[in-house]
């Protein structure tokens, strides 16, 4: 660009401009910047990784449309002309923003190395234990990962790609919420032993309905100890230790125990919702993996909410573990 400060464009430079403004190419409009930078279409080619008689046809073009030259010929330089400054002027806006959207699909396409990490409580955890075979088959370039966890990830910030969170979904915006199951639970026991301690959760805010479900059952019994992992309340209501909820599905599956909720309000239904990022429809193995994820949940609808004297459908074939 010519040294010194450009000269100030004419009001007919300007008109010109505007009139044909949403004709011009943007390819041709970044060769144009390049020249003036550079000083010359042989400096500038590289730049652009294009030859010179591709920028000379381009400059022809542009000059063409524009209706005015955009430079003179100094000595080993093209400097651009009035016409050009006022261009010059009017582009740098531009080249500023296009420099702002370097990276830009990048940063938020989904990446698609990362495994898709499914968070549930443990309940739903250890029920999609026997199903990774066929979120695996979902999605087989990524690994899908179970993080059994209470505590809400957040999904916005990459923490985790699916959610399956029970009871209500505020609205969020970016996220997708739809109900996809109802988990029932029920106090089990040994068969046979009618007698012992209540096991308790803890005053958890995640585990209120079953404390209110326990304390309600405390005048029949007397108070065990305080047990809020499902899979070691389940290891202690096996061995013997006392009573406890469980999911229908797992309690009445093992014959060793049996179901002493015989009254319906002796059961909770929590409502289950699966949750991702409204982005993740254009991951296909992630939108994939969620299908997957309804699909299971669907299938087996009448084994996870269980009404009062149902019998719950045996389990499918267990699969392996995720990986």
């Amino acid at each position: 660009m010519a040294d010194g400060p450009a000269l100030a464009p004419s009001s007919e430079t300007e008109a010109r401009l505007a009139q044909v403004w949403h004709h011009l190419s943007w390819d041709d409009l970044r060769a144009f910047l390049a020249i003036s930078v550079h000083g010359s279409m042989n400096r500038a080619a590289p730049a652009l990784r294009e030859s010179q008689p591709t920028l000379g046809r381009r400059m022809l073009r542009l000059e063409h449309q524009i209706g005015l030259a955009l430079f003179e010929r100094a000595p080993n330089r093209l400097v651009p002309t009035e016409a050009g400054e006022a261009l010059v002027a009017a582009l740098m806006p531009m080249l500023g923003a296009a420099r702002g959207l370097a990276g830009f699909s990048e940063r938020f396409a989904p990446d698609r190395t990362r495994p898709i990490r499914i968070t549930a409580t443990t309940t739903l955890a250890l029920f999609l234990s026997e199903h990774v075979a066929a979120l695996r088959a979902a999605a087989p370039e990524r690994d899908v990962v179970l993080v059994p966890t209470r505590q809400r990830y957040d999904l916005l910030r990459g923490e985790a790609e699916i959610a399956l969170r029970m009871n209500s979904v505020e609205p969020d915006a970016g996220l997708l919420a739809r109900k996809a199951a109802t988990v029932s639970f029920a106090f089990y026991g040994l068969r046979g032993a009618r007698d012992l301690p209540m096991i308790m959760p803890s005053g958890d805010s995640t585990m209120s309905k079953q404390r209110a479900l326990a304390d309600r059952e405390l005048a029949h019994r007397p108070q065990g100890p305080q047990i809020d992992e499902l899979h070691l309340r389940y290891q202690a209501i096996r061995a013997g230790a006392g009573v406890g909820a469980l999911p229908c599905w797992l309690g009445t599956s093992d014959p060793t125990l049996e179901c002493l909720s015989l009254r319906p309000e002796q059961f909770i239904h929590e409502a289950v919702y699966l949750v991702r990022t409204e982005r993740s429809r254009a991951d296909r193995a992630l939108d994939a993996v969620a299908r997957a994820l309804a699909a299971i949940l669907h299938r087996n609808r009448t084994r996870l909410q269980l009404a009062p004297g149902a019998v719950i459908p045996p389990p499918g074939p267990a699969s392996s573990a995720p990986r």
